[in-house]
């Protein structure tokens, strides 16, 4: 059975959104070359953009697909083209537990690549248990093209409650961590990670012309 698959798009918003007002998430539109290439994709999966909350001019495209064989490379290629992306990733997971962080009012994203190459099984080993003990918060999977590279998402409440989640760590999870980072460096955000982004889910209806 095909795992599930997303495609992991950071871009500058304006290429992909009309920012009317970019401190407003939830007021986003697509502008008009975005909106058709959505509803290419939208046939086989799921979008969920949004941009920024430390950074607004920051778009996040996460398209999802639960059966990797109905993934649109044509699609996604011409997204990639439209939105020259900053950082672009295709990572596949083994359960769909990772939608959860694309619900929650604040997604967690960071992404680490191994600073050492024959420490990825220890890095995974770690991953796996930080991810166990977040309770579900967090999930990870490493990038299909270069298994080197982990995406991680993280679903929460806001900002506030991640760094609350964080400073109630117990020691042992806390080590588990700093071995982690040992291992594999940050490479998004470049600066002050993690970074946080308010998502919303793409709906085709939302984007039809009303005619009288």
């Amino acid at each position: 059975m095909a795992l599930p698959l997303v495609d992991v798009l950071i871009f500058p918003a304006p290429q992909a959104f009309d920012l009317a007002d970019a401190g407003n998430p939830a007021n986003l539109s697509l502008n008009a070359t975005t909106a058709p290439i959505f509803k290419n994709i939208a046939g086989s999966g799921s979008i969920f953009y949004g941009v920024g909350v430390k950074d607004p001019m920051t778009g996040y495209i996460f398209a999802t697909f639960d059966n990797g064989g109905n993934h649109p490379k044509a699609a996604i290629a011409s997204l990639i083209a439209h939105l020259k992306p900053t950082r672009s990733c295709h990572v596949q997971f083994s359960s769909d537990t990772f939608k959860t962080a694309f619900k929650t009012p604040i997604t967690e994203v960071l992404v680490l690549i191994m600073i050492e190459p024959d420490n990825r099984e220890k890095a995974v080993q770690l991953l796996s248990k930080i991810a166990e003990a977040s309770g579900g918060v967090l999930s990870f999977a490493p990038d299909t093209d270069d298994e080197n590279t982990f995406v991680i998402f993280g679903g929460w409440e806001s900002v506030e409650a991640h760094m609350n989640a964080y400073n109630d760590l117990p020691e042992g999870s806390k080590t588990d961590l700093r071995q982690l980072f040992s291992l594999a460096k940050i490479v998004y955000p470049p600066e002050a990670p993690p970074a946080y982004a308010k998502l919303q889910r793409y709906e085709p209806l939302q984007y039809v012309k009303k005619t009288d």
